[in-house]
């Protein structure tokens, strides 16, 4: 593996990305049915879109459920929220703006059914070191003029907290796109100081006509997005991983006689793929994101700009442009995950794209790289039965979290050496003391969809 390092990469990246795209014909190389690239990486659909929540343009996604919406003042007269519900209809998403990236990282937390504009300007305080409870953000009051939403601000205490134009363009930032991004009528937004009057700082000053219009920085990133698109459309989708070598002998059967059934062996497998969800659910679309987004990573072989590992991984020389920009010559694209998690779950299923388990998510480039850390665990199923049944299979099963070394347990602290030390899980299935684990599992349950001869995972419940 080998690491760039940090450099000025504008006319290097741009003659690179030419020069890729000119060997490459400009185009994705042909094919068809599963290894065609996904739809977002199509030339001629190349820009992001604004309203498809898949294409945000974030730094990173963070869910939080440790920080509550803050509580309306009994004070506050601005205006109710018109939720968009972009990220889910009990969720919002704050902004908070990284100046040196010129990009957002977003945080997901629950929201109140109602909430003011006030309230919602005032929780992105909680992300830039100023609690609600205790040092709030100096807001006096949020008003809507049409589509504007105009934010008046205490000039003291905002001088205050905010003396520079680093900081100060952090803040308004911040408080802007979020209001933009949450609110479904909101387009622009103002700010005004100590009652409507202008704003006016060192670093600042906005038209002093009531509303002081001000422009945010864009949520998506525009430079070189297509041309990124094109280039990660080069890289043709290899599909799942699905070697049985990465098992280490384990039988995920219980009885020899369900690996005699049809589909029996595809059906372990992606229980496999999808077991570190660990959740039950009716709909892929409650699974949380960045499992989905681990899952998909976890079977998917990483491509490499590299010539040394081009007989194990993926070879993309064309992807070199993507790799100076990332800073790694390992690379997953956005459209392999998305293609990933439509394998596991069905062709409607979605994910967002966000960093997840030490892999980093790189917005603007639309790619992936891994955390280079060795070791190897997994969530194994280990199946009791298998029922035929119209469109698909009903499969009893548990999971059990097993590492190297032979080891398993139930992934709550509980972690059980074999009977015989082992760096195979050969021998688990007569070995008394996963035996006795596995009758003292609580039992899933899932249904399988069988479509055209695919298998798609559809619901888990525990029994």
């Amino acid at each position: 593996m080998h690491v760039f390092h940090k450099t000025r990469l504008g006319g290097v990246l741009a003659l690179l990305l030419a020069a890729a795209l000119l060997a490459a014909g400009c185009g994705a190389p042909k094919d068809d049915g599963d290894n065609a690239p996904s739809d977002s990486s199509l030339p001629g659909d190349l820009a992001p879109d604004p309203s498809d929540p898949d294409s945000i343009g974030l730094l990173n996604l963070i869910d939080i459920n440790y920080i509550a919406f803050p509580e309306r003042d009994p004070g506050d007269q601005s205006p109710l929220v018109n939720w968009r519900g972009r990220y889910g209809d009990d969720k919002a998403v704050l902004y908070v703006f990284d100046e040196a990236a010129q990009q957002y990282t977003g945080y997901r937390l629950n929201r109140p059914a109602e909430a003011t504009l006030c309230q919602l300007a005032l929780a992105v305080g909680e992300f830039m070191g100023y609690a609600p409870g205790d040092r709030p953000l100096p807001i006096k009051s949020v008003r809507l003029e049409k589509s504007m939403a105009v934010v008046d601000l205490d000039r003291a205490s905002f001088l205050d907290y905010f003396p520079d134009e680093s900081s100060g363009s952090w803040a308004l930032a911040s408080i802007a796109r979020t209001l933009i991004e949450n609110d479904q009528f909101i387009t622009d937004v103002g700010f005004t100081m100590d009652g409507g009057g202008q704003f006016q700082t060192d670093y600042l000053i906005l038209e002093d006509d009531g509303y002081g219009r001000y422009e945010a920085p864009p949520l998506y990133a525009d430079v070189s997005d297509a041309e990124f698109a094109a280039l990660r459309a080069l890289a043709v989708y290899p599909g799942l991983e699905e070697g049985r070598g990465q098992w280490y002998g384990f039988d995920p059967f219980a009885d020899d006689q369900l690996k005699k059934m049809a589909d029996a062996e595809d059906l372990a497998m992606l229980l496999y793929q999808a077991g570190n969800a660990q959740v039950d659910f009716e709909d892929p679309a409650q699974i949380p994101n960045n499992v989905k987004v681990e899952q998909a990573l976890s079977f998917l072989p990483i491509a490499t700009t590299e010539e040394t590992y081009s007989g194990t991984r993926p070879h993309f020389p064309q992807l070199e442009p993507l790799a100076r920009s990332v800073e790694d010559t390992e690379i997953t694209p956005r459209e392999w995950v998305e293609q990933a998690v439509r394998d596991i779950y069905g062709p409607e299923a979605r994910v967002l794209h966000q960093t997840a388990f030490k892999w980093r998510w790189h917005a603007k480039e639309g790619v992936y790289t891994p955390p280079h850390m060795g070791g190897w665990a997994a969530w194994m199923p280990y199946i009791f039965a298998i029922e035929e049944q119209d469109g698909g299979y009903r499969v009893e099963f548990i999971y059990s979290y097993m590492g190297m070394g032979g080891g398993f347990g139930s992934g709550a602290g509980e972690w059980v050496e074999p009977t015989t030390p082992s760096d195979t899980f050969g021998a688990l299935k007569t070995d008394p003391k996963f035996l006795d684990f596995a009758a003292g599992q609580p039992r899933k349950e899932a249904f399988i969809q069988k479509d055209g001869g695919r298998l798609f995972l559809r619901s888990v419940k525990t029994l």
